[in-house]
């Protein structure tokens, strides 16, 4: 299959010669010491081929197959295997014979395939048989490496302030209406006011008459706020008790949330919360205020957030997405965002030891806005790319060094 890359800065497609010159001659010159799999040996004793295979659920292991020899073998015995992994990482593995002449690893062996490696026999065949396989690497001279802008760090821990997310609507709080009642019956004989009108608490609002005795009281406001619902008028009958006016105070305004089992039990009373609209623009900051005391038939568990609306510009019933910025953590490993690349159906990052660049599949933790922490697959104080590591994705991907199974 042939590539076209399209470049806008002549000097990219100088530095991308350069690189795919550099990966040719490394497969044209480099040519391996020790043989790649399928590994076959052929000892005066003995001969046998090594496999990396995949069956069913299980995945990458060793499979070792006896032609010659196998009656040296005494029952039960086992063969190992020590891999070398670049940066130096040792990995034992133990093949366990599962028939006549066929021995097996039940330990799957991570990727990238890219290691030297020993097969260890016991006494009777002599010294252990070396081999290697090569993958998902490539080299890249310091200068190229500058110009490429990819910019080296070393693995180490970071204070992290995960965020997560979570969708809601905004509501009125616990008594942001109040009813403007008459305490008699009657009949309104003026009433003050209009509907969306502001009022403060104790402003006169209705004058009623009264049916028992004929005389006059009045109606005020209750609470200040924005009167709202159905406003009773003039030469309206009151029985007494029932709402002339609702007075609705927007100035605070709560966002009922839920959140899912994984949240929820890292939720606790004031983390802070920013809002945003449909349109993902901020609308407010607010921390959490309540807990709910039970879950949804979703099994989520409501929360709660205040937050001030001074100009009313904010409504209920408005629909908002959360951002919640949870406690901060210590991760052993993070690594910037930029140092990650998708890497088969995960992540990875690109590691450089003994002047070399190698995949290393990775699996991830909590993150925040600048950090994710490594859970697996990266040590502390391994040098690895922090930024630019596109550009060695797309030299393995291009040489072919990755491997599909």
């Amino acid at each position: 299959m042939t590539c076209l890359y399209v470049f806008r800065r002549p000097a990219l497609l100088v530095l991308w010669l350069l690189s795919a010159s550099l990966s040719f001659a490394m497969e044209a010159d480099g040519e391996p010491s020790l043989p790649t799999g399928p590994w076959t040996f052929e000892t005066g004793a003995l001969s046998l081929t090594l496999a990396l295979e995949e069956s069913g659920a299980q995945g990458p292991h060793f499979v070792a197959r006896i032609h010659e020899g196998l009656e040296r073998l005494e029952d039960n015995q086992a063969l190992q295997i020590t891999l070398r992994r670049l940066g130096g990482r040792e990995e034992r593995y133990r093949l366990e014979a599962t028939a006549p002449g066929r021995f097996e690893s039940f330990a799957a062996v991570g990727e990238p395939h890219a290691f030297t490696g020993e097969l260890v026999l016991p006494q009777a065949f002599g010294k252990p048989l070396a081999f290697e396989q090569v993958e998902a690497q490539t080299a890249i001279t310091p200068e190229l490496q500058e110009e490429l802008g990819i910019r080296l760090a070393t693995a180490s821990g970071q204070t992290l302030t995960p965020r997560a997310e979570a969708y809601g609507r905004l509501r009125l709080p616990p008594r942001a209406e109040r009813p403007v009642q008459a305490r008699f019956p009657g009949v309104i004989t003026a009433a003050q006011g209009q509907l969306g009108a502001w009022v403060e608490a104790g402003t006169l609002l209705f004058t009623v008459e009264s049916n028992q005795n004929l005389k006059r009281y009045e109606v005020r406001a209750p609470s200040a706020g924005e009167l709202t619902g159905t406003l009773h008028g003039v030469g309206e009958l009151v029985l007494g008790g029932e709402a002339l006016a609702t007075i609705t105070d927007r100035r605070v305004l709560w966002a009922e949330l839920e959140a899912y089992p994984a949240l929820a039990a890292q939720l606790t009373l004031g983390l802070e919360v920013t809002l945003y609209d449909a349109e993902d623009r901020p609308l407010a900051q607010g921390p959490i205020t309540r807990l709910g005391s039970a879950l949804s038939a979703a099994q989520a568990l409501p929360f709660y957030v205040e937050i001030a609306n001074p100009e009313g510009t904010l409504r209920p019933r408005q629909w908002v997405r959360a951002e919640i910025a949870l406690p901060s953590r210590d991760a052993v490993v993070a690594v910037p965002r930029s140092a990650l690349q998708r890497y088969r159906n995960g992540e990875a990052v690109y590691i450089f030891a003994e002047e070399r660049f190698e995949v290393r599949p990775v699996t991830l933790g909590a993150r925040d806005g600048q950090w994710v922490e490594i859970r697996d697959g990266l040590r502390p104080g391994t040098r690895y790319v922090a930024d630019h590591s596109f550009v060695l994705k797309a030299d393995i991907e291009k040489a072919g060094a990755a491997h599909d199974h």
